[in-house]
């Protein structure tokens, strides 16, 4: 299936946060943007680089992720078409901290670190957006936070499929992700994942194939899942 790709300017004005901006800023952002290539597997930036801009997803998949202490890829979570990432170091000024890597074959828009922070410091409507932005990360946080604490695996894993297959239902119900990246999402063994997900299987909630995972009941994973968690885009 042929990927999906959307324009610099849809990626803009589709993006809730940034949709407020007037029609002279986004023309400036676009304008003085530029677009990058990554094959699957490059690295778009690594743990204790210097920030360069703040990036947008036009097609693909990043992978956010960091090193165990046993020197393995820990999968943190994913950054899909329309979403962006990568404004607290510029707002902060302290290095990456992670590992952003193409899951798949992906187009970012960058707005670079020069323009980012002319435009922080000197547009009171691109400072706000990027603030709303923030505290939409940091609700989703505190929502994490809580369910880790508070709710069954099986209603955090659960939340966790329907969070991604709503970042992909434009092209596929099917979700390209591995059992492995969602227990270290989820701070769980592989086994404990598998076995719910074997479960799930045998009721037709979902069909389990090698790095992948399709929905075959929405509304059932949904009640497992409970309230949805606040998108960030």
């Amino acid at each position: 299936m042929k990927s999906i790709r959307v324009l610099p300017s849809q990626l803009i004005q589709e993006s809730d946060w940034l949709s407020s901006l007037s029609g002279d800023l986004i023309q400036r952002i676009l304008a003085e943007s530029t677009t990058k290539k990554y094959i699957k597997g490059d690295y778009i930036h690594s743990r204790g680089d210097e920030p360069d801009g703040f990036y947008g997803v036009l097609q693909g998949r990043i992978k956010i992720c960091s090193l165990t202490f046993e020197g393995k890829v820990s999968t943190l979570c994913f950054f899909s078409i329309g979403e962006w990432w990568g404004e607290i170091s510029l707002i902060d000024d302290i290095a990456r901290t992670h590992d952003a890597i193409a899951n798949e074959d992906t187009e970012i828009l960058l707005i670079s670190k020069k323009l980012f922070k002319t435009l922080y410091q000197h547009h009171q409507e691109f400072n706000h957006a990027i603030n709303v932005n923030l505290c939409r990360r940091l609700r989703l946080a505190l929502n994490l936070i809580e369910q880790y604490t508070c709710m069954p695996l099986t209603s955090r894993l659960a939340s966790r499929l329907v969070a991604e297959f709503k970042r992909n239902e434009l092209t596929s119900k099917k979700i390209s992700i591995s059992q492995q990246e969602l227990a270290d999402m989820l701070g769980v063994s592989r086994q404990s994942v598998s076995k719910i997900m074997t479960l799930w299987s045998e009721n037709k909630i979902i069909k389990v194939d090698y790095h992948s995972i399709t929905i075959l009941n929405e509304v059932e994973l949904s009640r497992i899942a409970g309230p949805p968690l606040i998108p960030f885009r």
